[in-house]
């Protein structure tokens, strides 16, 4: 791209300026008392632009060719040297100017790190080579195969949390499962492009309507907070429900569960073995609101209790607290009824707070934590415990 001269203060507008017309006549009269300017050519080869700066009457040492990232300014000074008189006397008229005198000009596709600069003759030239921009060279990816394990039948579908790409590989017998205990150790091995597409016709369909199931009963157990939060509200006068939020188990997290647990990846042992695929927390304001929720749900005929931890009354050792139920709701489809399960969470605003922040500065680091932040974030959890009960009886003692 050719080089543009560079202007600060250039102005498009056409329009009268009264103000402006008074500066042009200063100038005519009493000349330009700004920074002067000098004429240049500039010519372009297929390999470099050369630039040509008219500086009559300069030595080299008053020029100076500065750049600035992607600016090259020229500048040049002429000093006074004259005095008032000559040897004959007065000067009767001196025409030859002093001052200095600037030009900027843009060094788009310029390679500034090889550009030269001559003066002969009172013409500067700067030969400024172009930037070659390199090629990108196309070339052909060799496709390896790979031999089968052996092992139980069916294969797990891996989805790369880094790089988003989905790999597969063969399902594996006991020795080789013990072997891959976490998820990016199971992305090592790669299996045939007929394994794949053996996999997706068997597993991908079933997999895809478990998840639909597991929403389904997500939309169940949503539903039945929002009446039990309306109902409360007509009795009561209050809502003890904050929020409610819903989550599906991510895919990369449901196979390095089913890895850790030494078990084939297949639709049958998702939902079979793991509870928290479908997961539906309960934000509340106090701790007494969370027992009376987890109550109400329980006494409904069509909610069965599978597994409950109380992790407020027996809080974790990092300090973490709520309370888990897993529930099997029924969902009803156009042809069967059918029971899945729901993770259920309850916490307060104090607990959600700290285990949002807990989550977010425990597992998004590159690095574990020391001991002594370990401490500082089960301090943390008991002085929102504390604030729990505070409120708790302030609120009893204000509607009392």
């Amino acid at each position: 791209m050719s080089l543009i001269p560079y202007r600060r203060n250039a102005s498009v507008s056409n329009y009268f300026d009264p103000f402006r017309m008074m500066a042009d006549m200063e100038r005519e009269f009493f000349g330009d008392r700004k920074s002067g300017s000098f004429n240049t050519d500039i010519r372009e080869t297929e390999t470099e632009y050369v630039l040509e700066a008219d500086l009559p009457g300069f030595n080299k040492e008053d020029i100076h060719v500065d750049i600035s990232e992607d600016t090259l300014t020229i500048s040049a000074e002429r000093h006074s040297q004259h005095e008032d008189k000559d040897k004959k006397g007065s000067y009767i008229r001196c025409e030859r100017s002093y001052g200095s005198y600037e030009r900027s000009f843009s060094l788009e596709g310029v390679n500034t790190e090889a550009i030269k600069a001559a003066f002969a003759n009172g013409v500067l030239t700067l030969t400024m080579p172009k930037r070659v921009e390199p090629k990108v060279v196309g070339r052909r990816l060799e496709i390896k195969g790979c031999q089968k394990s052996r092992g139980l039948p069916g294969f797990i579908p891996i989805v790369c949390a880094n790089q988003f790409n989905r790999k597969w590989v063969n399902t594996m017998d006991a020795s080789q499962v013990n072997s891959l205990t976490t998820i990016e150790q199971a992305m090592k091995t790669r299996a045939s492009d007929l394994t794949v597409q053996h996999w997706f016709h068997e597993q991908a369909q079933p997999y895809q309507e478990l998840m639909a199931y597991y929403r389904c009963a997500m939309m169940e157990v949503e539903t039945k907070f929002r009446v039990l939060n309306e109902a409360f509200s007509l009795q009561y006068d209050s809502n003890p429900i904050e929020t409610i939020k819903t989550r599906l188990k991510k895919p990369e997290n449901i196979i390095d569960k089913l890895l850790r647990y030494n078990l084939p990846v297949t639709v049958e042992n998702i939902e079979n073995y793991i509870n928290d695929v479908a997961g539906v927390r309960v934000i509340c304001a106090f701790p007494s609101e969370i027992d009376m929720l987890a109550d109400a749900l329980l006494r409904q005929d069509d909610v069965k209790l599978v597994q409950k931890k109380d992790y407020i009354r027996t809080p974790k050792e990092t300090g973490y607290r709520s309370l888990h139920l897993i529930v099997a709701v029924p969902i009803f489809l156009h042809d069967k009824k059918r029971l899945m399960k729901v993770e259920v969470q309850f916490r307060t605003l104090a607990m959600d707070w700290w285990a949002s922040l807990e989550h977010k500065l425990r597992y998004k680091k590159p690095h574990p934590l020391t001991d002594q932040q370990n401490d500082s974030l089960l301090a943390c959890s008991e002085i929102a415990a504390e604030l729990d009960r505070r409120m708790e009886e302030l609120n009893a003692d204000i509607i009392h």
